[in-house]
């Protein structure tokens, strides 16, 4: 028995998001990623994140990811044994503190709303 083939377009950016993500996790197979993706979403008994809280996720993450990167660049400089100031150790530690703060109140938030807690 032949299996169906289902094709769909995705635009450029959304295509490069795609491959980014999949380099990043290690998988080598797209098909297999997506149908499983597909499936899960069809056959998940939780509501679906409304799109606001999606574009608020995508822009924790951003933030998250910025703040870790100082935290990064401060290490370097540190193991470099460049001069850093008390002051950009604090600032980034403190970034990085109250970005986390943020993601865990938006998990909170996402995990009360599929749990219908609103």
């Amino acid at each position: 028995m032949t299996k169906p083939i289902i094709t769909f377009q995705v635009n450029s950016d959304q295509a490069e998001e795609l491959t980014t993500y999949l380099q990043k996790m290690g998988i080598t197979k797209r098909s297999p990623f997506l149908r499983e993706a597909i499936f899960a979403y069809i056959h998940s008994d939780k509501p679906g994140l409304k799109r606001e809280m999606l574009e608020e996720f995508k822009q924790t993450r951003r933030e998250f990811t910025n703040a870790g990167n100082n935290i990064n660049q401060v290490a370097y400089k540190l193991n470099a044994g460049h001069p850093i100031s008390s002051e950009e150790i604090r600032s980034a530690q403190e970034e990085l503190q109250r970005t986390f703060g943020q993601m865990v109140r938006f998990y909170i938030r996402i995990e009360r709303n599929l749990l219908g807690l609103r």
